[in-house]
């Protein structure tokens, strides 16, 4: 897979883009492409604006947080809803797409080349164009300027993921059939347990089975475990192993499939529910897990179809969604609360206003927080817009380490500055 195109992937699922993630770094690439300078020409764009630090920052792979705002004051609001057309987006929803993706898309045209790249676009001689308006009249004119303009960005585009791809592979050699993730399904009931899957490893395989021996005893541990050379290496092995006992609570299923973790823990109870939940979010945040169960989600669903929006708001503000460290994006372990607060906020009347506020810790500069804080928010209004929200109805808020509720000088603390809070406007 090419650099272009784990970019990409990782856009489709960090910011729930979908297919549409490729048709936003497109649209992106083409723009780059038709700068006078190319990548330099843009990054003079961002230094007129002010914002030239955070241009330059990317090039070094840095890549400091950029917010809607000073991305549309260095591209220009024109541009930027045009660019917004053409991918198929409303214009603020777009402008928070592209803060999220022209940092990595800058790193990684720079690293690919080891200096800045100057992507010019290809311009007609003044002479032969004016020549050629003599000669080609009317709708013939705007079809090879149409050609022209398509040949540019496939041209373009093309260039993108040829600097991009992989090293080419000697081609002699055998060819490796497809990897596949590993697997691993555990099922609890009361003193004994079932496991199923697919690991790369002997090594692995004996690892998992002698865990669960030491956990239940070697009669009430049953299933098989597969060995297959050509199952990717398990990142959520090792924690596995050391949370087991936290875990694996009678009556639980737990699937683990790649980056994807499946827990049904409905047969526990509150108290375990509740346990298994913590363990989850406090140490596979990093993946994609589904069924988790918490207070704020519980109250989200017991809100009946007619809920006023105060009854909703005060069922929002139990739930508790997490950002990834010094970043925009959700946290795998925050996509069901996600989904959660949609369902929520679509049931409300038309015309109701809603506050997303997103709140930081005071670990570093203050004015950094704030920022960081409103491209949280700008980042959770699209991702909720995205599942449907009416876009009018939220309005993105950071209010940086403003309001702290508990003492910042504790990483428990910090835990719990770092929050959403959803305030009723009308």
């Amino acid at each position: 897979m090419s650099s272009l195109d784990r970019l990409i992937e990782d856009a489709a699922s960090r910011l729930n883009l979908g297919y549409r993630a490729r048709s936003v770094v497109t649209v992106l690439t083409a723009y780059i492409a038709t700068r006078e300078d190319g990548l330099a020409g843009l990054g003079d764009q961002f230094e007129r604006a002010g914002v030239g630090a955070l241009f330059h920052s990317w090039c070094r792979g840095d890549e400091q947080p950029i917010v809607a705002s000073q991305l549309e004051r260095a591209i220009g609001r024109e541009d930027l809803a045009r660019l917004a057309r053409r991918a198929g987006f409303p214009p603020g929803i777009f402008a928070v797409i592209v803060a999220e993706l022209l940092p990595p898309l800058v790193d990684l045209l720079t690293t690919t080349n080891g200096a800045p790249v100057a992507l010019r676009a290809r311009r007609l001689d003044a002479h032969a164009a004016g020549a050629a308006g003599q000669a080609v009249r009317g709708v013939a004119v705007r079809s090879i300027l149409a050609c022209l303009i398509g040949v540019s960005l496939i041209l373009a585009t093309s260039w993108l993921y040829l600097v991009t791809r992989a090293p080419p592979q000697d081609t002699s050699a055998t060819r490796v059939a497809p990897v596949a993730d590993a697997r691993l399904s555990l099922v609890v009931d009361g003193d004994h347990v079932r496991v199923d899957g697919r690991l790369p490893r002997a090594a692995d395989q004996r690892r998992v089975w002698n865990a669960l021996v030491q956990r239940y005893g070697e009669d009430n541990v049953r299933g098989q475990l597969q060995v297959d050379g050509g199952t990717r290496p398990p990142r959520w092995q090792d924690r596995l192993i050391a949370h087991l006992p936290a875990l694996l609570a009678p009556g639980l299923r737990l699937d683990l499939e790649g980056e994807h973790i499946r827990v049904d823990s409905r047969a526990l109870t509150v108290q375990d529910r509740l346990g298994v939940t913590r363990v989850l979010r406090d140490h596979f945040g990093a993946f994609d897990v589904r069924g988790l169960w918490t207070p704020g989600i519980a109250a989200l669903h017991a809100l009946p179809p007619d809920a006023t929006p105060d009854a909703v708001v005060v069922a929002l503000n139990q739930t508790v969604v997490k950002f990834q460290p010094e970043a925009t994006a959700l946290t795998g372990d925050s996509l069901d609360t996600l989904h959660a607060t949609a369902a929520a906020l679509r049931q409300l009347p038309a015309g109701t206003r809603v506050e997303v506020g997103v709140h930081t810790d005071s670990h570093g500069d203050a004015a950094a927080r704030r920022a960081l804080s409103q491209q949280r928010a700008e980042s959770l209004v699209l991702a909720l817009h995205l599942l449907d929200v009416p876009m009018g109805m939220l309005d993105a808020m950071g209010h940086g380490a403003d309001d702290p509720i508990a003492d910042n000088r504790s990483e428990a603390g910090r835990a719990q500055n770092r929050r959403v809070v959803y305030r009723l406007l009308r």
